[in-house]
Formats: structure tokens, C-alpha cells, sequence
């Protein structure tokens, strides 16, 4: 059996061992460390950043008491512009150490880049109350002065309207600041309010990028691809705004907003579908009024609205809604087409005609467009000749015998041998007689008719034989017969 003594010898001897392994591990693990943080190092240096945290994070896996590491790794993520893992780092870097100047000074600077001035002034202040003459901190405070005026600069040039000196000042902050999102916040508003939406998108995706969850910028960026009509991706924004907000108004509104227009414009194509011209024409104007300065997509409602009211004989109307979708769409062509149809179908001969020629001018390789200007032009020729029709005051699609008989009752009235009166009444009643007789010569010839109705000249028609009473009118001959 062994004595006391030797226990407690070979207990010694045991924790002597322990002891001598710990400081061979401890050697070892801080060669790892050390490998490590050269490597992450190089990596950094050759701007290999997911290198470099790679590096960085083995190392803090075995030292993770290390300030120097976590502030290794936050620059890395700076670099890849990951600013929140950074300052996470960073944060950790301080609690760790709270002495450790360059944790406080990269944390200020990050502050100051993200416009979080109030930290970032704490974070210096800290550095210059253990070292005031700490020069990257002296350096780091006047940038910080910088940009607070400049931010102070945007807002209140944004606020008074002056868009281009907002601008100029941007720029100033962005050179100190270059991750602030409450400047690129302004940035994206400033684009808004220009209608410019393709920057306003822009814009706002740079911040969301640091801010995922930043619901204005959502709202926003969401209310930029609505007007730039990609619904899909408003909606979706939108979506990722109630997400984070489910009682965000703005973000609720501007959903709600797209969908109905969305139901409205389904509702419009199912009545045109059903050739409820009607029906679509009312819920096309219902689609509009969702939004008048949806510019984009309301071109769609506007041409449906000008297809719709067409289709109901709606011409000037039609013209109307077709001219709306040129405002929005210079040179659309089924526009023009509608436009110009539905001056036709108005008996706007002459606006009919100038549109056509703008339109062929406009384009020149349209084979229905000129179609439309020959008709056009053809209808104003037949709009300035006499309407012989009106002259008998009968409708154009009368027949045979409703033309004799306009013509035989009129002719009783104006027969030069049943007028009394003055000579001025007689001349008078003898003109309207040749005209009653010419409108008649015409009508009551099929071929001839035919002609006139197509818009064709009658100065080389062959008139009729037979006894009569001849007149010349216009280096024509007509000749009528009446009969009492």
C-alpha cells in the first residue's frame, strides 16, 4: 500500500504534467493564431475580403478573447460593405478591451460613414479622453463635423424645394459619409419627387443592401416599381414592408392601391372579351381613376378606353382617349389608327385629314395609316361637294322609291310653272328646282350612285336619254323627267 506521501507526490507529478501539456497547447494554439492572422492579412491586403474574415473568424474560433481579431475582421467586412457585421465586431472588440483605441476609433469612423453622428462623437471621445492628441481621432472628428453640416444642408435644401443644391450637397456628405442610409433615404426622395423612378429604385436598393429591413426605403422602392409598372416587384416590397411593419399604413395603402388596379384592369378586359363595349368602356374610365400619373400602365387603359368607344361609334370621344395614349406614348401607331378613325367616324373630315398626315409623317412605312389618309382625304372631297341626299332630305340608305317620291314632292313645290311671286322668289325657286333635279338624276341611277357614294367624280358620267328638262350645272348636264 502506498503512504501518504507518495499520493501526494504522484498528484504533483500529475498536475505538473497537466500543466507542462496547457503551455504546449497554449504555444501551439497561438502559433495557429498567429498563422492565421497573417494569413488573413494577406489576404486583406490583396483584396481578397471572404479571404480574409475566413482567416479571421478561424482565428477568433480559438482566441476569442482577441480584440485585435474581431477588429481584423470588421474592416474586412467594411471592405465587402457589410456594415452591420461590422459593427457588431466592432462592439465586441470594445467590450472585450475597453482601452483598445483602434476598436473605438474603426467604430467611430463606421458611425460617422453610416451617419449615426451622436455615436460616433461618443466613440472619439472616448479615444481622445485616453490620448487628446490621438491624431487619427483628431482627424476622424473634423470629417465628422463635415459631414453633420452637410447632412444638415441636404435637408434643408430638400426641404425648401432646391433639388440641385440638395444634390450638390449629397455629394459633400457622401465623401465623408458614404454609407449613411438617411442620406441615401433623401437621395431616393429627391428622385421621387422628379418622377425619376429608375433612380429612386437605384437608389433605394443601395440601402437596402445595409438596411434590409428598412421599411420606408421597402415602401418607397416598391411605390418606384409601381410607376415603372412591374407590379410584381411593387407588390412583392411592399409585402416585405408589412413583414417587418404588419401595421404600416403607407405600405397597406400602396399594396391595396395595386390590386385594385390590377381588378380593375381584369374587369375592363373581360367585358371587351365579351364585346361589352359598354361595360368595358366603364370600367376602363374606373381603372384610370385609380391613379391618374400611373402613367405607364394607364396607356394600356387609355387604348382600351379609345377601342371601347370606338366600337360604340363613340368617334370623337375615341379620337380623345387615342390622343391621351400618344401624350404618354409618342408615335404609338394603333393610337394614331384610332384617333384618326374615330375623327372619321365623328365626320371630322378636315381634323381627320391633318391627323393622317401627321401620322404618315411620323410613319412613313404604315401601310394603314396611309390607307387612313386617302380615306380621310376622300371623305373631306366628298364633305365639300353638294349632299345630294340632304337636298331630297333623305337618309343614304334610301330606297328606289323613297328617292322618286322626295323627288316628286319636292318638284311640285319648286316647278317654275307653280311658283308665283317676284321675280327674286322665281329665280330662287328655279335654282332649288335644277338641284332637286340634279341630286335626283344621280340617285336614281344605280351606277351613277354607286359613284357617288364611293366618292368618285361625276363629271364624266354618261347621262341618261329621254325627254326632260335639261340644266348644266358645274360643266355637267342633268337631265330630270317629271311628271305630274
Amino acid at each position: 500500500d502506498l503512504g501518504h506521501g507518495q499520493l501526494l507526490g504522484y498528484g504533483l507529478m500529475e498536475l505538473l504534467r497537466i500543466c507542462v501539456l496547457c503551455l504546449l497547447l497554449g504555444i501551439a494554439l497561438g502559433a495557429d493564431v498567429g498563422a492565421l492572422l497573417k494569413q488573413g492579412d494577406d489576404a486583406f491586403a490583396s483584396s481578397q475580403f471572404t479571404a480574409a474574415v475566413r482567416a479571421y473568424t478561424q482565428a477568433i474560433e480559438l482566441d476569442s478573447k482577441s480584440a485585435l481579431l474581431y477588429t481584423k475582421r470588421a474592416a474586412a467586412y467594411i471592405s465587402m460593405r457589410q456594415q452591420a457585421q461590422a459593427l457588431r465586431d466592432l462592439n465586441k472588440a470594445v467590450e472585450l478591451d475597453a482601452g483598445h483605441t483602434q476598436g473605438w476609433v474603426n467604430r467611430g469612423r463606421l458611425h460617422r460613414q453610416m451617419c449615426s453622428f451622436a455615436q460616433a462623437e461618443r466613440d472619439l471621445t472616448q479615444v481622445l479622453g485616453m490620448k487628446p492628441d490621438h491624431k487619427t481621432a483628431l482627424k476622424e472628428m473634423e470629417a465628422l463635423r463635415t459631414a453633420t453640416a452637410a447632412l444638415a444642408d441636404v435637408k434643408a435644401r430638400a426641404g425648401a424645394g432646391d433639388v440641385q443644391g440638395a444634390r450638390a450637397s449629397l455629394a459633400t456628405l457622401y465623401s465623408s459619409a458614404p454609407d449613411c442610409v438617411e442620406a441615401q433615404l433623401l437621395e431616393a426622395q429627391l428622385w421621387a419627387a422628379q418622377k425619376d423612378w429608375e433612380q429612386a429604385a437605384a437608389a433605394t436598393g443601395r440601402l437596402l443592401k445595409s438596411e434590409p429591413g428598412h421599411t420606408e426605403a421597402l415602401v418607397l422602392r416598391g411605390t418606384a416599381y409601381y410607376y415603372l409598372f412591374d407590379h410584381d416587384m411593387a407588390k412583392r416590397h411592399f409585402g416585405e414592408a408589412l413583414k417587418f411593419d404588419p401595421d404600416h399604413g403607407e405600405a397597406r395603402k400602396q399594396f391595396n392601391r395595386v390590386k385594385l388596379w390590377e381588378r380593375k384592369l381584369k374587369a375592363a378586359e373581360r367585358a371587351a372579351e365579351a364585346n361589352d363595349w359598354a361595360a368595358a368602356e366603364h370600367a376602363y374610365i374606373e381603372g384610370l381613376n385609380v391613379d391618374a400619373e400611373h402613367y405607364r400602365a394607364n396607356v394600356g387603359l387609355w387604348l382600351g378606353l379609345a377601342r371601347s368607344r370606338l366600337h360604340q361609334g363613340k368617334g370623337r370621344e375615341a379620337a380623345e382617349a387615342a390622343r391621351a395614349v400618344q401624350n404618354m406614348e409618342r408615335g404609338h401607331r394603333e393610337a394614331m389608327a384610332i384617333e384618326i378613325k374615330g375623327l372619321l367616324a365623328a365626320e371630322a373630315w378636315q381634323d381627320a385629314v391633318n391627323r393622317a398626315r401627321e401620322a404618315v409623317n411620323e410613319a412613313q412605312d404604315s401601310h394603314e395609316l396611309r390607307g387612313l389618309l386617302h380615306e380621310a382625304e376622300k371623305r373631306l372631297k366628298m364633305s365639300l361637294r353638294k349632299d345630294y341626299y340632304k337636298i331630297l332630305g333623305i337618309e343614304k340608305h334610301a330606297g328606289d322609291r323613297e328617292v322618286k317620291k322626295a323627288y316628286r314632292d319636292l318638284a311640285k313645290v319648286y316647278h317654275p310653272d307653280k311658283v308665283t311671286g317676284s321675280e327674286e322668289d322665281k329665280k330662287a325657286a328655279e335654282d332649288k328646282f335644277k338641284e332637286v333635279a340634279e341630286a335626283y338624276e344621280v340617285l336614281s341611277d344605280s351606277e351613277k350612285r354607286a359613284r357617288y357614294d364611293n366618292g368618285e367624280d361625276l363629271a364624266d358620267m354618261q347621262q341618261g336619254g329621254g325627254g326632260g328638262h335639261h340644266f348644266h350645272q358645274g360643266g355637267q348636264q342633268f337631265t330630270f323627267h317629271f311628271n305630274m
